[in-house]
């Protein structure tokens, strides 16, 4: 459908201006578009305060085109329709005022029977008030429900709503599950409720991401939860709206209820977080990385440094002090990062003021510096002490924290403004922050989980509820606080003690078993097994104390584990047995064919055969440690191993060969009696292609790389992964790097029978990548 203005004069009103233009439309040039019919639309009921009237069509009940806009005066205009158009055609008008809003409404009905030439009349009915279009935007497939206090707005998704023009709303977002708000992007920014005054069509645009935290390259935490990069800063805007950073590029936000990843431009690790609001946060890292967020993104600017960043503090948008490695000390003018000169090597950790002319600056040695709003000078602390955080409640009521070299404690120092004073040893744990609540409460954390309350002037030790480090603590607002630490944890203050809101295994995870995208196998250190199920992964029982390296699972009723001292455990589905190995030396794999059909390999050469019956020993002549084991049938049995021994099986017969490297093979991948992939140390990578070994490397002499797994489909993409977090994917021409969003260790990965890849290391990680 097309719609045009008329060229009628303002004076013409009338029926008989209907007949005089659809006599005179042909010869003035008012036809459509080739055959098209041509429609006459007249607004009746106008009042003066209406600037617009949109239109909209229907043909028996199904859209014509787009709705538009025409000027209120003249109040005629004409549509075209093709002309094979046939049926009732439906126009349906709004009056605006001069901000958009709605005062009358009306249709019009005119039957299509091939003519060229027809009118409709709409008669437009005044509405009680004005009436504003309040429109709703999430991103696609997102279901959060947006509304308002007063019950005028209710959405699951987007939608649009007509609200009487002057009505105050105050909108908030209900997350759906898995759902995550990152804040409003229109009209308010932030995730606090969003509160305007309807006076022309508004669009409330709300940002929501999957609650899940994912590498760029969509590589995603399972366990823990949210994610398992250690952190090392938090800050926030309000109890909805906290941000923390940490190692390997780390930033997550908090909404309240759940945790999301955020891309940042650069996986430098980030130490430092801190926001004059929620639409003016910072943060910095290695390598003197900066980065700004303005309420809609993320993004990197420039920085006068490449030295380490670690602390972050302002009194202003105008003014931001970033300190770091080698004395760096760079402020912010509210345009540009500039690098400040102090005349000292000393490695700063934090700086922390009470106005723009008070701030403190400490670090590793025997001196804080303060600036008075003039200039800079040090002030004697002490020796042997490296301090990691400032906190202050005023100018002369100052905390800071960290290490005492001397007594091999951590320390509290406090401050009057002038001069500080060693208040308080922990005895051992070094502590790493210091902050006070908007209610009152002042904490310090650290090393060991050790946690501590200012309590009526004095320093009392919290239960401990970790063992991990504890590494950043904020405020999200009175009687709340967030604590952040090593391996992801995440803790919250109740206002009466601190509670976990992150959760997952912390052992080291060793070897998978992806049997379906709902049943993972997981094995690791002190006897640790996992089991994916429903949706979640559950701690099992395994009968065995002992570290277990490797697991092979046909079916939920035929699971096989091997581990150190002989330890062999079968599960049937019902109950886990131990089976007599018959050798004390660590098993340091397992595969089968069926529950007749198991192959294990260990130290010493070892390598043992179950039939059904019982277990065999094979002698391989070895000593050397046999570290990996797998097969694309009973007749085609690959073996990998230290010093770059390769056994492979070929129907009954072991034949032995080695690796023109002799480095350490530590994983194979048999896909086909004329394709196995075997990696290990150095980045070795190794095809056998049916009949030659072909080699490739990945990394480079000066970031060597081991790899300790890799898996693959069928056919196509194979995923090599290893120590550092270190992942790569072989695309059917050559091996890229993938960003697998952890710098722990990945020992092992497996890729189901939905093409789901997963991937298991140390600290109990876990993750996953969608099938392409």
């Amino acid at each position: 459908m097309l719609l045009r203005s008329s060229a009628l004069g303002s004076s013409c009103h009338g029926w008989w201006l209907v007949w005089l233009v659809l006599v005179l439309a042909p010869a003035a040039g008012w036809v459509g578009c080739g055959s098209d019919q041509l429609v006459l639309v007249t607004a009746i009921g106008l009042d003066g305060e209406s600037l617009t009237l949109v239109a909209e069509a229907h043909l028996d009940g199904m859209p014509v085109g787009e709705a538009q806009s025409f000027p209120a005066t003249p109040p005629y205009f004409y549509l075209t329709v093709p002309q094979a158009s046939r049926g009732r055609l439906e126009v349906i008008l709004e009056a605006h005022d001069g901000d958009g809003c709605s005062r009358a409404r009306g249709r019009g009905f005119v039957e299509l029977a091939g003519s060229k030439q027809v009118a409709v009349d709409v008669f437009l009915i005044a509405q009680p008030a004005a009436t504003c279009l309040v429109r709703v935007k999430l991103p696609e497939r997102m279901e959060s429900r947006v509304v308002s206090t007063g019950g005028e707005l209710s959405c699951s998704g987007s939608c649009q709503v007509s609200v009487r023009k002057g009505t105050a709303l105050n909108v908030r977002v209900e997350p759906a599950k898995g759902e995550h708000l990152l804040g409003f992007r229109s009209p308010c920014l932030g995730t606090e409720p969003c509160q305007f005054v309807v006076q022309k069509p508004v669009q409330v645009e709300v940002e929501l991401l999957p609650a899940t935290v994912c590498s760029p390259d969509a590589i995603c935490w399972d366990s823990p939860q949210p994610q398992g990069q250690t952190l090392r800063g938090v800050w926030a805007a309000s109890p909805m709206d906290a941000w923390a950073v940490g190692d390997h590029g780390s930033l997550l936000h908090f909404d309240g209820q759940s945790w999301a990843g955020i891309p940042v431009p650069v996986r430098m690790p980030l130490t430092a977080i801190w926001g004059h609001k929620a639409d003016q946060v910072w943060a910095v890292g290695g390598g003197g990385t900066i980065l700004s967020f303005d309420g809609r993104r993320w993004k990197q600017v420039g920085s006068p440094t490449s030295n380490g960043l670690s602390g972050l503090w302002g009194s202003g948008p105008d003014d931001i002090y970033a300190v770091g490695e080698n004395g760096s000390l760079l402020h912010f003018d509210g345009t540009q990062w500039h690098a400040e000169k102090l005349g000292t090597t000393t490695a700063f950790s934090a700086v922390f003021g009470s106005s723009r002319s008070d701030v403190w600056v400490v670090g590793y040695g025997s001196d804080a510096w303060h600036y008075d709003g003039k200039s800079w000078s040090p002030v004697p602390l002490g020796n042997s002490l490296l301090l990691s955080a400032v906190w202050g409640a005023a100018a002369n009521d100052l905390w800071a924290v960290g290490y005492d070299y001397a007594s091999r404690s951590g320390v509290i120092l406090h401050g009057d403004g002038k001069t500080w004073i060693r208040y308080f040893v922990t005895g051992g744990p070094r502590l790493s922050a210091v902050f006070g609540t908007t209610g009152g409460e002042l904490f310090a954390v650290g090393e060991q989980g050790l946690m501590l309350r200012l309590v009526r002037g004095r320093w009392e030790n919290l239960p401990r509820v970790t063992t991990r480090w504890l590494y950043g603590i904020g405020g999200l607002g009175p009687a709340q606080g967030l604590i952040v630490g090593e391996s992801g944890l995440t803790l919250r203050w109740n206002g009466i003690s601190w509670k976990p809101i992150s959760n997952g295994e912390t052992g080291n995870l060793l070897g998978m078993a992806a049997v379906g995208s709902d049943d993972v196998w997981l094995v690791g250190e002190s006897g640790l097994l996992l089991h994916k199920s429903g949706g979640r992964f559950d701690k099992l029982a395994s009968t065995s104390l002992d570290t277990l390296r490797s697991v092979w699972a046909r079916s939920r009723e035929d699971v096989w584990i091997a581990g150190d001292f002989g330890t062999i455990l079968h599960d049937n589905g019902t109950r886990i047995d131990l089976m007599a190995s018959g050798t004390r030396e660590d098993l340091l794999g397992v595969h089968g064919f069926g529950e007749s059909d198991v192959w294990f390999v260990g130290r010493a050469g070892t390598l043992l055969h179950y039939d059904g019956q019982g277990l065999s020993q094979v002698d391989t002549g070895l000593t050397m440690a046999l570290l990996a084991v797998s097969g694309s049938s009973p007749d085609d049995v690959w073996v990998v191993g230290e010093q770059g021994v390769i056994l492979h099986k070929v129907g009954s017969v072991w034949r032995r060969s080695y690796s023109r490297t002799g480095e350490t093979l530590r994983a194979v991948f048999a896909v086909s009696p004329s394709e196995a992939w075997m990696v290990g140390d150095s980045g070795t990578i190794i095809r056998y292609n049916g009949s030659a070994y072909e080699y490739d490397f990945v990394g480079d002499e000066l970031s060597p790389v081991t790899l300790l797994g890799i898996a693959g489909g069928p056919v196509g993409e194979r995923i090599a992964v290893g120590q550092g977090g270190a992942m790569f994917r072989f695309d059917g021409k050559r091996w890229l790097a993938l960003d697998s969003g952890t710098s722990s260790a990945l020992h092992a990965v497996q890729r189901d029978s939905l093409g789901r890849y997963w991937f298991a290391g140390q600290g109990g990680v876990v993750l996953h990548r969608e099938p392409l």
